[in-house]
């Protein structure tokens, strides 16, 4: 299990890397910060798909090495979320670990909706920005889709 957990933290890692998170954190371009998002969440939701059971499972999460190298990235990761806010993207006035903590919340949810067919998984991308970005309140009358609203089920059979 505990190999497991170290193969989990490599794809987290591989997903820091290829969104660029080090450079956008350091940057002051939102254009760059919001790539930078979008690709980390875009990783963090393959990992969750992947591996979705190290991210609440109690074994891994005290394990002494697997929890110390689990601080370490979210750190890099609040680094963009930091970055996030400071150029607009997301609210300055939340806390930053509040923000990092929804994020993980969200990938839970893509974890166990996929798990239980809630959703298509060509479909969770889009939730999981929308959702993180825009919140689950009702757009104003003018933005609502026209469509007729459904339970959420998958229909496709890429849920499950």
């Amino acid at each position: 299990m505990i190999a497991l957990g170290h193969r989990t933290h490599d794809r987290w890692h591989q997903a820091l890397v290829s969104a660029g998170v080090e450079e956008a954190a350091a940057s002051s371009d939102p254009g760059e910060v919001g790539r930078a998002l979008d690709a980390l969440l875009s990783g963090l939701i393959e990992v969750a798909d992947e591996y979705g059971f190290g991210l609440t499972d109690h074994a891994l999460a005290v394990h002494p090495e697997l929890s110390r190298r689990a601080e370490e990235l979210e750190e890099r990761e609040i680094a963009l979320y930091t970055a996030a806010q400071r150029t607009g993207l997301l609210h300055a006035d939340l806390p930053v670990r509040w923000i990092s903590n929804t994020v993980y919340g969200l990938l839970v949810a893509v974890r166990e909706s996929l798990r239980r067919g809630d959703v298509a998984r060509r479909d969770v991308h889009r939730l999981v920005t929308q959702t993180f970005l825009r919140g689950a309140a009702s757009p104003a009358p003018e933005d609502r889709p026209r469509s007729a609203p459904h339970d959420g089920r998958a229909s496709d059979g890429e849920g499950a």
